[in-house]
């Protein structure tokens, strides 16, 4: 009789099949700052251990002098005060895996933080006392560390700088490019950069239009050393004045995730927020939930996949989603899925009482690790409530219990089904491998769970 290998890529958590025992979840809820706090966790780590962002000493986030640079431990919510002069205003935009080097600003400048201490650094000629930031961190193919960073002197004069080991790249060429019926603008900002320093994400704050269009748009688009793609001319079907008012580069830099204000070509169209992910790679333009559903994208992985939020106006009215096919699933509900984690703990650490089904208190979603198990989020005014919620397994790799997930099978006479952490399978086979969505190999017909 023919045997056959049989490869199972399940969208599951890591179960093993000889045993019919699913393995116990271990979520962890941890609030990253005080009640007594006005903080804003900006961004994670690559691996999720460390956040990074500012913490607000008065109490009062329009206080600017009294801004403290700071990193958090995301297992424990410390955080470690980068200065511990308040008069001194510093934050950060970016921490590497070990929590050992953080990149932002300092008195208002671009900076780095290493080994204890704040490194200032060279700003290009004409813009010596200009105020800016290192926006991202990446590492070419040489090993080289990369930064990039904006300043600007005036409301309409700005620049983009690249530093290589800490040194000014003064032959760093990046390309001013607006949209082809506007005028060249002078202010523009750095928004992402890809992990291997190959791929820049740059917005134009202030966009000169011609009077008849008034106001000042931004414009959002892609560089490369060899080719400039400008988002904006991606959106087909609506006016030439729909802009992008938000975008995130993934990671790897294949993808660009964000919500852009549209007109409309006609008035029945309307006008209003959509969301929308760019396919690098491909150049390909998807617009995502918008309006209708009241969906905005907020992160996006480095396989393109998305996290939403609902809602608008102040933080407290967001609500985070996690899409599966055509549904959207509420970020708490799959949080409560994970041992550790429960809707009272997620209350109570939000410092409010228990809600009805259907309400949520985790607010905006700002950032995903790589592997997709650390959620760094903020669900409070004033940003006092900024919390990481880690889990056992990728938050991509959620499914509702009963159903089944499996990848198409060469030999029709067999067939494998997933339900309650158990799975049945029918015909012949010498060989079983089960894969999670990264590839990795999570168990073998031997009864091994990796």
């Amino acid at each position: 009789m023919k045997k056959t290998t049989l490869l199972i890529s399940l969208l599951i958590l890591s179960i093993c099949i000889n045993l019919h025992a699913e393995k116990k979840f271990t979520g962890k809820f941890v609030n990253m700052t005080s009640t007594t706090d006005a903080a804003e966790v900006y961004a994670l780590s690559e691996n999720g251990k460390w956040a990074c962002g500012a913490h607000f000493a008065s109490g009062d986030m329009n206080q600017a002098f009294y801004v403290y640079g700071s990193i958090w431990n995301t297992e424990t919510g410390e955080r470690i005060y980068l200065e511990e002069d308040p008069t001194i205003p510093c934050a950060t935009y970016w921490v590497n895996n070990e929590g050992t080097f953080a990149a932002g600003a300092y008195y208002d400048q671009p900076a780095y933080y290493i080994n204890g201490l704040w490194q200032p650094l060279e700003m290009p000629r004409g813009y010596s006392n200009a105020v800016g930031e290192v926006s991202a961190v990446g590492f070419n193919d040489n090993g080289d560390t990369i930064m990039i960073g904006w300043a600007y002197t005036a409301a309409t004069r700005g620049t983009i700088i690249r530093w290589i080991n800490g040194k000014l790249d003064n032959n760093f060429e990046y390309r001013n490019t607006v949209r082809e019926w506007e005028t060249r603008a002078e202010m523009e900002r750095t928004r992402g950069l890809s992990k291997d320093a190959k791929i820049y994400l740059i917005s134009l704050d202030h966009c000169l239009l011609p009077v008849n269009y008034g106001g000042n748009l931004p414009t959002t688009y892609i560089m490369t050393e060899d080719t400039t793609i400008i988002l904006d001319n991606k959106l087909e079907g609506y006016d030439r004045v729909s802009f992008i008012s938000g975008a995130e580069l993934s990671r790897n830099g294949k993808w660009v995730v964000g919500s852009f204000y549209a007109v409309g070509l006609t008035p029945e169209d309307g006008e209003g927020s959509l969301s929308f992910l760019y396919d690098v790679e491909n150049d390909r333009m998807q617009i995502l939930e918008g309006r209708e559903q009241g969906m905005s994208a907020m992160t996006v992985d480095d396989y393109g996949r998305v996290l939403y939020c609902r809602g608008g106006g102040g933080t407290p009215l967001r609500k985070p989603f996690v899409k599966r096919e055509n549904d959207f699933i509420p970020l708490e509900d799959v949080l409560i899925k994970y041992d550790g984690i429960t809707a009272e703990q997620i209350d109570a650490m939000m410092n409010d009482e228990v809600e009805e089904a259907g309400e949520d208190d985790l607010g905006t979603l700002y950032d995903v690790s790589y592997d997709g198990r650390t959620i760094l989020g903020c669900g409070g005014p004033a940003k006092k409530y900024n919390w990481v919620a880690h889990l056992s397994h990728s938050i991509y790799d959620y499914v509702e219990s009963n159903t089944v997930k499996t990848s198409p099978i060469s030999d029709n006479n067999l067939s494998a089904l997933y339900a309650n952490g158990t799975i049945i399978l029918s015909g012949m086979v010498d060989k079983i491998e089960i894969f999670d969505l990264n590839g990795q190999l999570i168990m073998q017909n031997n009864g091994t769970c990796y």
